[in-house]
């Protein structure tokens, strides 16, 4: 039985506002326990390109139709999900851990 460390929570692929150039980049995010991590891909989920303690998570909104605005005490991430019913499923996991 996988200890709690180990389990994640819920894992796909979204798109990533990139804080300087702005633009969309789509990475394999996962999130496991109270920490949401991103990748290049599914393939490769052994070095984060980067990671978020939700632990000091501020709020996790749906914004526009298919994103999802994650606010923390250093900074604001933009994501956006494949779909509405994916948001909102991020939204919920992620307001659950937080």
């Amino acid at each position: 039985m996988p200890t709690r460390e180990d389990q994640v929570l819920k894992s796909g692929t979204m798109s990533k506002k990139a804080q300087r150039t702005k633009r969309w980049n789509k990475h394999w995010f996962v999130l496991k326990n109270d920490v949401l991590s991103w990748y290049q891909s599914s393939s490769d989920p052994y070095f984060p390109h980067g990671n978020i303690d939700l632990r000091y998570a501020i709020s996790c909104d749906a914004h526009r139709e298919k994103g999802i605005r994650l606010r923390t005490n250093q900074k604001t991430i933009t994501l956006q999900a494949d779909s509405v019913p994916s948001r909102d499923e991020w939204v919920k996991a992620i307001r659950k851990v937080s």
